[in-house]
C-alpha cells in the first residue's frame, strides 16, 4: 500500500512539474492554475505522510517500551467479566465505546482487573482456570490502545495472553 501511494505521489509531482514547464509559455498560462493546484496536493499529500511517518514511529517506541516491561506469568482463575459501555453524542450523531474487563484471581489471592479487547473477552469464561500472561508498569507507555488505557491506568496492568488449561 505504500509502495501505491509513493508512485501517486510521484506521478502527480511530474505531471506538476511538466506543466511548470508549460506554464512559461504565454499560450498555455491558464495551465499555471492547474501546476499550483497539483503542486498543492502533492504538498499537502507529502506533509500528510510525514504526519503518519511520526505516528508509526511514536508507535513502535511504544510497543518495544511496553516489550521491554517483565513478562509475568501465574496460574490464574477467571473471577469475573464484565463490560462498559460509553454512549455519547448530539444532533442525531452517537458514538458508542465499550470497554470490556476480566478480572482475575491470582495464586496469592489477589485480584487483579484487565482491559482486553473484546474478542479476548468472548473467549476468556468465567469460572476457567489457566495461565495468565502480564505486564506490570510503574508509568504508562505511551500510545496504549485506546480500549486497555482506563483500566491500564488504574490497575498499571497489561494484558498479555491467557490460556486455559
Amino acid at each position: 500500500m505504500k509502495g501505491l501511494i509513493k508512485i501517486i505521489i510521484f506521478i502527480i509531482g511530474s505531471v506538476g512539474f511538466g506543466y511548470a514547464l508549460f506554464a512559461t509559455i504565454p499560450s498555455f498560462s491558464n495551465w499555471a492554475y492547474l501546476w499550483i493546484i497539483l503542486t498543492g496536493l502533492w504538498l499537502c499529500a507529502w506533509l500528510i505522510g510525514v504526519a503518519a511517518h511520526r505516528d508509526s514511529i511514536k508507535k513502535e517506541k511504544a510497543k518495544a517500551e511496553i516489550e521491554a516491561l517483565p513478562l509475568l506469568t501465574e496460574a490464574v482463575t477467571v473471577i469475573s467479566k464484565f463490560h462498559e459501555k460509553d454512549v455519547s453524542g448530539s444532533l442525531g450523531f452517537t458514538d458508542t465505546k465499550n470497554a470490556y474487563f476480566i478480572v482475575f484471581e491470582l495464586p496469592d489471592k489477589s485480584r487483579e482487573k484487565f482491559a482486553v479487547t473484546s474478542r479476548q473477552y468472548a473467549l476468556i469464561r468465567e469460572g476457567e482456570t489457566g495461565i495468565l500472561s502480564y505486564r506490570r508498569f510503574g508509568t504508562l507507555p505511551d500510545n496504549i490502545p485506546e480500549e486497555m488505557l482506563e483500566a491500564a491506568l488504574q490497575a498499571h496492568l497489561i494484558f498479555v495472553d491467557f490460556r486455559g488449561a
